[in-house]
């Protein structure tokens, strides 16, 4: 019983501490997100790069 009581107690001092870095000033308030455009272009890459390795697998077996 006391175990399980330490585990809530540390749940809910880590719940506490979320809370407090969420208002508090060291989080970036405005984060600066990427555009649609560059997560595109780095999805593409990283198709290519997968389509790339393949061929090479299949070539080599």
């Amino acid at each position: 019983m006391k175990e399980i009581f330490g585990w809530l107690t540390l749940g809910c001092i880590g719940c506490i501490l979320l809370f407090m870095f969420k208002k508090s000033t060291l989080r970036l308030r405005y984060a600066i997100h990427p555009r649609y455009r560059v997560i595109r272009r780095y999805i593409r890459g990283e198709i290519r790069a997968l389509k790339r390795a393949r061929e090479l697998q299949e070539d080599t077996a």
